[in-house]
C-alpha cells in the first residue's frame, strides 16, 4: 500500500531521484487510485509528473480523475498529444466535460477535435449545462432498457455494456420517445424469470431531478431518499443522464467548504490552502475584512455617543467585552443551527419560521437568565455591592443574548428568502451586528437604571 506512514513522501522522493522506478511501479500497482492521487498532490511539479508517468491503463485514468483541476491541467500539459487523447477518451464523460471546462481556449481547440466522435459529442452536450446544476453533474453513460425487452435480453445487454457505463446496478426504462417510465435494480433481473418482460418487473416510483436543478437540491434529494444514483430528465421527462453517489459526495463536500469559508468571512477559495498563492489569499480575505472593519467602526461611534455615560460611571467599560462577546457567540450558535436546517430541508415555510422565532426567543431568554447570574457575580466582584450596576449588567446580558439568538436565527432565513447564501449572513456579520446593537442596549439600560445622561 502507498499510504503515508507505510511509505513516507521522503522515501518516495528518494526512489524517484535514484532510479528506483521498478520499486515505485510495484508500489503503485498495489495502491488504490485515491491513495496515489493524494501522494501526487503532495509532491512538487516535477515529481508529480514523474510519478504519474509510471502509471498505465485504467489505473492512470482513475488516478487522473481523482486529481483536482489544477493538477489535471498541469499534468495534461506535459503529456504527449497521443497520451493526452488516450487519457481523455478513457475518462468518464462527466469528468471529461468538467476538465474541458477548465482548459485554456488554446488547449480546448486543440484537444476537442482529436477525440472520437462519440466522446466529442458527449463532451459538448454536457458542457451546455451550468457546472453547478444537475446537468453539469450528470454523466450520459447510463444503462437504458425498453419495457418490451425480456429479462434475459436485458441481462445480456447489460453484460455487453458493463465496462462502458458508469454503473449497471440500476438500469432505466424509457419509452419510444425516450421518456423515463421506470427502472430496474440488477437484483430484480437476477431473481426474475428470464422470459418476463421488463415492463412487468420495473419499478415506476422513480425519483428524478431536472437538468437545471441546483446541485444543492440534488444533494438534498439524494440524502433525503438515501439514493446511490439519481436520474436526470429534461422538461419533457426524457432521460438525459444520471448522477452517481461519488459526484453527490463531491457536491456535499464542496458546499460544506463554501459554507465554512463564508461563515468565517471569506470569499470562496477553490484551491487547496497550501497551493493558493499569497496574493489570492489576500484578495479573497480583504473584501470582507474591509466590510467588517467599516461595520466595527460603528461600534466606535456608539462608544463616542455614550462617552458621557462612560465618564460618569467608569465601571461600565469593564463589562463591554463580556457583553458583546456573549451576544456574538449566542448569535453564531443560532446561525450554525439554522444554516444546517436550511441545508437539510432546502426551504422553510411560515410554520417553521414561526417555530424558529418561538424556540430562539425562549432559549435566548433562558440562556440570558442563566448566564446573568455569572455576570452579576462578576459585577459584584469588580465594582462592589452596587445593586444598580449589577442589575444593569444582568439585564443587559439577557437582552444582548436574546438579540444575538434572534439575529443569528433570522438573518440566514432572510438571506435564503432573498436567494443569497445563508452562510454569508452569519459568523462575523452576526457578531458585528450584535456588537453594535448590544452596545446601544447596554448604555440605554445603564442610563435608565443608573440615572446617568
Amino acid at each position: 500500500m502507498l499510504r503515508e506512514g507505510r511509505v513516507s513522501i521522503d522515501r518516495l522522493r528518494e526512489l524517484l531521484s535514484s532510479g528506483g522506478e521498478r520499486t515505485v511501479r510495484s508500489m503503485l500497482a498495489e495502491a488504490h487510485p485515491s491513495e496515489i492521487a493524494e501522494i501526487i498532490s503532495r509532491l512538487d511539479e516535477e515529481e508529480r509528473f514523474q510519478l504519474f508517468s509510471l502509471l498505465e491503463g485504467d489505473k492512470a485514468v482513475e488516478v487522473f480523475e481523482q486529481l483536482n483541476p489544477d493538477l489535471q491541467r498541469e499534468i495534461l500539459d506535459k503529456l504527449s498529444t497521443s497520451r493526452q487523447v488516450d487519457l481523455l477518451e478513457h475518462m468518464s464523460a462527466d469528468d471529461r466535460a468538467d476538465l474541458f471546462e477548465e482548459l485554456s481556449e488554446e488547449a480546448f481547440a486543440k484537444l476537442l477535435p482529436l477525440l472520437r466522435k462519440e466522446e466529442r459529442r458527449e463532451t459538448v452536450e454536457l458542457m451546455q449545462f451550468k457546472p453547478d446544476t444537475a446537468g453539469g453533474l450528470m454523466t450520459t453513460e447510463y444503462a437504458e432498457l425498453k419495457e418490451t425487452m425480456t429479462v434475459q435480453q436485458a441481462i445480456e445487454l447489460l453484460r455487453s455494456m458493463a465496462d462502458k457505463k458508469e454503473t449497471i446496478r440500476y438500469a432505466y426504462v424509457t419509452d419510444k420517445n425516450g421518456t423515463l417510465i421506470g427502472y430496474v435494480h440488477l437484483e430484480d433481473l437476477i431473481f426474475a424469470p428470464p422470459t418476463a418482460k421488463i415492463g412487468e418487473i420495473m419499478r415506476t416510483e422513480v425519483i428524478a431531478v431536472g437538468v437545471d436543478a441546483d446541485q444543492e437540491e440534488v444533494a438534498r434529494i439524494c440524502r433525503k431518499y438515501d439514493l446511490d444514483v439519481i436520474p436526470v430528465v429534461d422538461g419533457a421527462g426524457r432521460l438525459r443522464g444520471i448522477i452517481t453517489y461519488d459526484d453527490v459526495m463531491d457536491v456535499i463536500e464542496e458546499e460544506a467548504e463554501e459554507d465554512i469559508q463564508r461563515m468565517g468571512g471569506l470569499e470562496t477559495i477553490d484551491v487547496s490552502y497550501f497551493r493558493a498563492p499569497i496574493p489570492l489569499l489576500v484578495r479573497k480575505r480583504v473584501v470582507w475584512l474591509a466590510v467588517l472593519l467599516i461595520l466595527e467602526a460603528i461600534s466606535g461611534s456608539v462608544l463616542k455617543a455614550y462617552s458621557r455615560s462612560l465618564e460618569a460611571v467608569v465601571g461600565l467599560a469593564y463589562f463591554i467585552p463580556m457583553l458583546i462577546g456573549s451576544g456574538g457567540n449566542a448569535g453564531s450558535q443560532s446561525a450554525a443551527m439554522i444554516i444546517r436546517e436550511l441545508a437539510i430541508r432546502g426551504r422553510l415555510g411560515a410554520r417553521e419560521i414561526g417555530l424558529i422565532l418561538y424556540k430562539e426567543l425562549t432559549s435566548g431568554l433562558l440562556l440570558g437568565l442563566l448566564l446573568s447570574f455569572i455576570a452579576v457575580f462578576r459585577a459584584v466582584l469588580l465594582v462592589g455591592k452596587s445593586v444598580a450596576m449589577a442589575a444593569t449588567v444582568g439585564f443587559a446580558l439577557i437582552s444582548v443574548i436574546l438579540i444575538g439568538t434572534l439575529s443569528g436565527a433570522l438573518l440566514p432565513v432572510l438571506a435564503h428568502k432573498l436567494k443569497f447564501d445563508p452562510a454569508v449572513l452569519s459568523g462575523p456579520i452576526v457578531t458585528t451586528l450584535v456588537d453594535v446593537i448590544g452596545l446601544v442596549v447596554y448604555f440605554e439600560i445603564a442610563k435608565l437604571l443608573l440615572g446617568i445622561g
